[in-house]
């Protein structure tokens, strides 16, 4: 059961209330303009008091709103966001490279494993050491040559990043394959047979010999 009392009155109007500040009508109330200048400021988007008192009536979320959809403020607001988003990528491609800079500073000083890409032909094992960026390919500026059929001027490329050995093809004609599947780019392990033309590589990893106690001393 609910109940609900009703008060009404019938007589002459003997007083109105009235919301002055911008609804009613505007009277040139300040206080709450400044407050949205304020705002936009602190947002590094500075707006102007006609642009702040343009919406005055309105909602406050709806002048907000409307304060932001002006061409000049929306304008301000698309160019900060996209710096903003730009400083993001930025920053995580900084920290990236710190990271990098990091993990190598760390492998300073310490031995690190041989990497290396043995080639078997006839009875002998020809061993191609690998360094940072080896270049693999038929002409005589390659790292690794090898001058056969179905090898490319430029075929590959081995990328040492810290621990991982990344082979990456280079647009070769006939392509690169690792364990009899062709890759563009990949991180090698040990054990894996390397394929480019009729070439065949297995990728080695020899550990570094152990450092005697006054080595790790220093």
């Amino acid at each position: 059961m609910s109940f609900s009392y009703h008060r009404t009155y019938r007589g002459p109007i003997e007083a109105v209330l009235l919301d002055w500040a911008g609804t009613t009508m505007d009277f040139g109330c300040m206080a709450p303009a400044v407050v949205f200048v304020q705002v936009y400021e602190h947002k590094k988007v500075p707006i102007t008091m006609d642009e702040a008192r343009a919406p005055m009536g309105a909602h406050k979320k709806v002048h907000i709103q409307k304060i932001s959809q002006l061409d000049a403020v929306r304008e301000s607001l698309e160019q900060r966001n996209a710096l903003i988003k730009r400083l993001e990528t930025e920053t995580a491609s900084s920290a990236a490279v710190l990271g990098n800079i990091q993990q190598n500073l760390e492998h300073l000083g310490a031995a690190e494993p041989t990497r290396m890409l043995v080639r078997t032909h006839g009875e002998t094992g020809i061993v191609q050491l690998l360094g940072r960026r080896t270049t693999i390919g038929r002409t005589p500026d390659n790292d690794i040559r090898i001058d056969a059929e179905f090898i490319s001027r430029h075929h590959a490329v081995v990328l040492l990043y810290g621990s991982k050995t990344v082979i990456e093809d280079l647009n070769s004609t006939n392509g690169t394959y690792v364990n009899a599947e062709r890759i563009n780019r990949r991180t090698l392990k040990e054990g894996d047979i390397v394929t480019l033309g009729k070439s065949e590589f297995r990728f080695v990893v020899r550990p570094p010999p152990e450092r005697s106690p006054q080595e790790r001393a220093g």
